[in-house]
């Protein structure tokens, strides 16, 4: 008996194994021979979508077995399974009883890709390195190059921000608060109690505040 691993609902899965008779001789399967799988400790046996072939490929004492573990089938994910010989003999004895392979259903792998076949790969260091197609918790991407993310970031920190300005009490965008604290740090002037913060170009208000006193003032509130 051998494990033969941890397979996605759906997946087909191919194994042989050997049937020998009391001299150790490769005797074949007969008695119309049944494969059925158990599911962990339950007496309700599969056989759906199970093909058993003896003497497979003319050869004396190896079968082969395909399990098309689909939930059609009756196989649900989470769950270990038992391949047992239910109805055979070998040289006239019955074989029934024998376990000839166990496999699970997404119930031992930590980590599954979400596309057949598909690898991860994890370095010497145990980090992974793996193809990015999309950014996100769901819906499409668009497929993600070497690097392109990194050169994103880079246009984004590097590229100039279009000069904008909020209304008073309004939200903001990042490129307006920017502005606006640039404005009320490096471009303003006051008179009596208004202040006034320049754009960039030093002479169109940008935004207006109200002072509270024109020589002490202890409070600042924005006016426009």
């Amino acid at each position: 008996m051998a494990y033969l691993g941890d397979i996605r609902l759906g997946d087909t899965l191919d194994f042989k194994f050997c049937t020998v008779q009391s001299t150790g001789a490769p005797t074949t399967l007969a008695g119309t021979p049944v494969i059925s799988a158990y599911p962990a400790n339950s007496t309700t046996q599969l056989t759906a979508g199970i093909t058993l072939t003896a003497d497979f490929d003319s050869v004396t004492g190896l079968n082969h077995v395909r399990v098309v573990a689909s939930s059609g089938n009756g196989y649900a994910t989470a769950t270990n399974y038992e391949m047992v010989i239910t109805t055979g003999t070998v040289n006239s004895v019955s074989a029934v009883g024998y376990v000839v392979g166990t496999f699970s259903i997404e119930n031992r792998s930590a980590l599954m890709p979400a596309t057949e076949g598909r690898t991860l790969v994890v370095d010497a260091a145990g980090l992974a390195d793996a193809n990015m197609v999309k950014a996100g918790p769901s819906g499409s991407g668009t497929a993600q190059t070497a690097g392109d993310l990194k050169a994103s970031i880079s246009a984004i920190l590097t590229t100039a921000m279009t000069e904008s300005y909020s209304t008073d009490g309004s939200t903001k965008t990042c490129a307006q608060a920017l502005y606006e604290i640039i404005a009320f740090l490096f471009e303003a002037n006051i008179s009596s109690t208004t202040l006034t913060a320049k754009k960039i170009d030093g002479s169109t208000s940008a935004m207006t505040f109200t002072l509270s006193d024109a020589t002490n003032p202890v409070t600042i509130t924005r006016a426009t």
